[in-house]
């Protein structure tokens, strides 16, 4: 029993004693009516109560110390949970109790604080059903490192990726399909982000046909908002600079520029991302033929495999979009022209635009700048200036801890480093590197699957303090 039924139990008691003291009282004061001198003598009793013992209960486990304990082992900071303390111990429980995730947890913990950040309470059970089911295995032949498929519910890789390939650069590779799992999974409804043209020229959400309308689809859409924005928060969070994909993160890093990064991070979590973008360029000013054009063209573009007259270069979007929400002087605002210019490429470059003179005027990140921070981690580790390095595109703007700033990711061909980002402070409005930060050592720590703590430990744990 717990304490609250022994108050209720003592009460009744005592309504009862209180009864039969009245109603005794109401009996002999009716035996006395009509009696003059009777004198009656009441024996007093003395009763001794023996206070039974309430059980002491066991302390409830705080969730805060269980989450931390845990954190802790696995590589995370109390930072990285978000104060979701609850939420991270359920995480912790369906991902260590989830086979297919076996040899891969560290990455797996490791995107917690993307998952703490966009998943809501009424998407929790759909969520971890999905995690359970994961499965990441090394079993991929289809010329890409990696790949998340969403019907299976799977992450597979290129076989033997993890040896052949740095700790940083495996890293990459694997969060950028873990937060296309996230992407996918965290709103409920893995299949609502497509977006279709049918053969009347409307656009639909994939989710919204029936069986029969399946039939009458002519184009799936997509935005670079599928696979640049896993690249671009890969970035966010872990490597900081980019991997893949660079052209479509500069996209978005243009996105951010105009609307805000809240705004972007709100679409991209979203289960209707590219419904969502399609209606954002409805609502300033752009046609549904011109709107499926810009889909068309962030699907085939860069590959060259885009007709002229199905096309809509991504940087008239980004100009558009920008008058309408900035203002008129886009031309003058060296951040927002740098961010074009780094997006140039020679597909692109061959499309038509109503800015094509525009085009030719602009500059990526200036080649001495771009020198500067390719050289700074030889300068920094000491490196021989023979070595060669391999760079993964050229520095483009990103933002970091809520700033514009330059970022690029290089690696020395001979593995004296690990695969690395150099973020650059960066004077837009004057072309100045302020300074430089080397991101080193982002890949998730390695740790003994079968020693992380449970809750079981930590019950047993508390149970020999409280004895104690």
């Amino acid at each position: 029993m717990s304490r609250n039924r022994f108050a209720r139990l003592f009460k009744l008691e005592t309504v009862f004693l209180a009864a039969t003291f009245v109603l005794s009282s109401f009996a002999f004061a009716g035996c006395n009516f009509g009696a003059t001198n009777t004198t009656q003598t009441t024996e007093e009793t003395t009763e001794t109560t023996i206070a039974t013992p309430t059980p002491t209960p066991s302390p409830t486990p705080d969730p805060r110390v269980e989450a931390l304990e845990i954190a802790n082992y696995v590589g995370l900071g109390m930072a990285d949970l978000r104060e979701k303390y609850d939420l991270f111990l359920r995480y912790s429980e369906v991902a260590r109790n989830n086979p297919g995730l076996s040899g891969y947890l560290n990455y797996v913990y490791a995107i917690f604080p993307v998952v703490a950040d966009h998943l809501e309470s009424e998407n929790e059970e759909y969520f971890f059903s999905r995690l359970a089911t994961l499965k990441i295995y090394e079993d991929h032949n289809q010329g890409a490192d990696g790949q998340y498929g969403v019907e299976r519910n799977t992450i597979e890789l290129e076989p033997g990726l993890q040896s052949s390939v740095t700790p940083n650069t495996f890293a990459s590779i694997l969060f950028h399909e873990l937060i296309h799992f996230v992407d996918m999974n965290v709103c409920g409804y893995e299949f609502a982000e497509g977006l279709v043209v049918m053969d009347d020229g409307s656009v639909r959400k994939l989710s919204d046909l029936n069986v029969a309308e399946h039939y009458s689809i002519t184009e799936y859409l997509s935005s670079y908002f599928v696979e640049g924005g896993a690249e671009l928060y890969t970035c966010d969070y872990f490597s900081h600079a980019p991997n893949s994909y660079s052209g479509r993160v500069k996209f978005l890093v243009g996105m951010q520029y105009i609307f805000g990064v809240e705004k972007v991070d709100e679409m991209f979590f979203a289960v209707d991302t590219d419904y969502l973008f399609y209606q954002l360029l409805l609502d300033n000013d752009f046609t549904s033929e011109e709107a499926i054009k810009a889909f068309h063209t962030m699907r085939f573009g860069e590959a060259g495999r885009v007709k002229a007259e199905k096309a809509l270069d991504p940087r008239e979007v980004l100009i558009r979009l920008y008058i309408n929400n900035v203002g008129p002087d886009y031309e003058k605002d060296k951040a927002f022209c740098m961010i074009l210019g780094s997006m140039q490429n020679n597909e692109l470059d061959k499309l038509p635009s109503a800015y094509k003179k525009f085009y030719s005027k602009l500059k990526g990140v200036p080649e001495e700048d771009s020198s500067v921070m390719w050289s700074y981690p030889f300068n920094i580790a000491k490196i021989s200036e023979g070595t060669k390095i391999g760079i993964v595109g050229k520095p483009g703007p990103l933002y970091y801890e809520g700033r514009l700033v330059l970022g690029v990711t290089i690696s020395p061909m001979d593995g004296t480093i690990a695969y690395t980002g150099v973020i650059a402070y960066y004077d837009f409005e004057n072309g100045q590197i302020e300074r430089l930060e080397y991101i080193e050592n982002w890949a998730p720590k390695e740790f003994d699957e079968s020693l992380i703590p449970t809750k079981e430990e930590e019950k047993d744990s508390n149970e020999i303090r409280r004895v104690n």
